[in-house]
């Protein structure tokens, strides 16, 4: 390894600027090992080529990293296509759209160069001639030489045509057989053209970028996102492809996979006792995890991507100077519990849900709605629920329950001189207040409420900030008589639920 070939200590500039879990590390790492391996490949006299599985689960940001990592390799003049798999499964066969995109990759080196060219245009025609299913038109044509029938009709008219075909059945199965060895005959000398002239055109490419001097545009990656989402016929198809088409010098895949995922999908093809595992790996070099993000990071790429320009969410800390209060007090909570990422995206998207369909003057309170999120997602309803019974339990066995120590500097919570510095408050303690409070019936009137400040703990001093701050957004009337909005974020969660997606990885 050069003495240079080292992780960068910085991402690469603008790229990777919303990257809020540090892929770049993990892209630079991966780029390192790739290029060597290639390097060690070539000086071992092996064929110089690598099939990566990049492995996530659902929501840990392949996608993401995929269109990132495009764009820094193009930084770095590589020759770079993106497939998004799922977008192609409609196509007849996963090789067509392949060679598209590389065909828009080297555009810019083939228009300069006439032999590249030529050699690409041989290339792009044995590989379709592969795609373009030689052995159906042979088929196709044994039996229209022989019968008279379209085979596409055949299969239509079958009970109609059956007879025919008996009658012809010797001549026809000679004809097929002959046929089908010739097919198979054009496609092994298409595979051979295919690879050969992909291999001469990569040559040729490296070779005339270091005569003019240029940054190597070689090996050419090409990044397959969204493989597990494709058709099980469609996806098995393309790594057959991928594994007999493309082990060719300097060509490197990544491919995006919920490698899981992929293997029910494998199963449902081959059956459940197939070993889908083993079979998958045949197709790769090596598998690359996503390590497990940071809680407070993971919170934060969520709530910048959904949730930062909402004013309608309320901290009990939204007094204090610090700019993000919403997402410290979100980070607090979430790191509080033994949630997965997946879990977490999945409390955003009901937060999200709700946040949709709010036609409140009143502000929804995050201490109140998200712990009661956690446990509609960890439950998946509140159905046959002993709601008071499970929310404690919930809050208790976490650190949430915990003295929380203040951010500062601060302003004040509920007034200037409601704390004192270094004071610490007990989340569990202001939400079980609230929540108590809230489903309890407004018997004061507004006046009333707002002379209701003088009481002994923070925790109540809290509770009758919020209630006067609904009751005065929501014009209540001096004689209002009702619950708090509180009381109803239980049925919106209910409903918010029936549009996510709440099942497990392991499901």
């Amino acid at each position: 390894m050069a003495e240079n070939d080292t992780e960068t200590e910085t991402p690469a500039e603008g790229i990777w600027d919303d990257d809020h879990l540090e892929r770049w590390k993990d892209a630079d790492f991966l780029l390192l090992f790739l290029k060597n391996r290639i390097a060690e490949k070539r000086a071992a006299d092996e064929t110089q080529s690598y099939v990566l599985n990049l492995d996530a689960k659902w929501g840990g940001g392949k996608t993401f990293f995929l269109t990132r990592l495009q764009c820094q390799l193009k930084s770095e003049g590589h020759l770079v296509a993106y497939v998004n798999a799922w977008e192609d499964d409609h196509a007849t066969d996963p090789l067509v759209p392949i060679i598209v995109e590389i065909d828009k990759v080297l555009k810019a080196h083939i228009d300069k160069n006439e032999n590249l060219k030529i050699n690409w245009a041989e290339a792009k025609k044995y590989g379709l001639r592969i795609a373009g299913s030689i052995a159906k038109q042979g088929i196709n044509a044994a039996i229209l030489n022989t019968t008279g029938i379209n085979a596409d009709v055949l299969v239509k008219n079958l009970p109609k045509d059956i007879k025919k075909i008996t009658n012809n059945g010797p001549e026809l199965f000679d004809h097929f057989g002959a046929e089908l060895l010739e097919t198979f005959s054009k496609q092994k000398t298409a595979i051979k053209k295919f690879k050969s002239n992909l291999k001469i055109l990569l040559d040729e490419i490296e070779k005339l970028e270091k005569e003019e001097d240029k940054k190597a545009c070689v090996p050419l990656f090409i990044l397959i996102d969204e493989l597990d989402r494709c058709r099980p016929t469609y996806a098995i198809e393309l790594l057959e492809r991928v594994k007999h088409l493309f082990d060719v010098d300097n060509v490197v895949f990544i491919l995006a996979t919920n490698t899981d995922q992929l293997q029910h999908s494998i199963k449902a093809v081959y059956g459940g006792d197939f070993d889908a595992k083993r079979y998958l790996y045949r197709f790769f070099n090596r598998t690359y995890l996503f390590g497990k993000p940071n809680t407070n990071q993971f919170v934060e790429h969520l709530y910048k991507q959904h949730l930062s320009d909402i004013d309608i969410l309320s901290s009990p800390f939204e007094d204090f100077t610090d700019e993000e209060l919403k997402l410290k007090f979100l980070q607090c909570t979430f790191s509080s519990f033994p949630l997965e990422p997946r879990d977490i995206e999945q409390c955003f998207e009901l937060l999200r849900n709700i946040i949709t369909i709010w036609r409140k003057k009143a502000r929804i309170e995050l201490i109140i709605m998200v712990p009661l999120i956690i446990l509609f997602q960890q439950k998946r309803a509140f159905d046959d629920l002993d709601f008071s019974h499970s929310i404690k339990e919930l809050l208790s066995s976490s650190i949430w329950a915990n003295n929380y120590n203040l951010p500062s500097p601060r302003k004040s919570f509920v007034s200037i001189h409601s704390v004192k510095s270094g004071k610490n408050i007990n989340l569990l303690n202001l939400f079980l207040n609230a929540w108590k409070r809230s489903n309890e019936t407004y018997s004061q009137s507004r006046a009333e409420f707002y002379e209701s400040t003088d009481f002994a703990s923070i925790e109540e001093q809290w509770t009758i900030k919020i209630l006067n701050d609904e009751f005065q957004r929501e014009n209540y009337h001096h004689n209002y008589s009702g619950l708090s909005i509180i009381a109803q974020y239980p049925r919106l969660i209910s409903s918010a639920g029936q549009l996510v997606d709440l099942s497990k990885d392991d499901d």
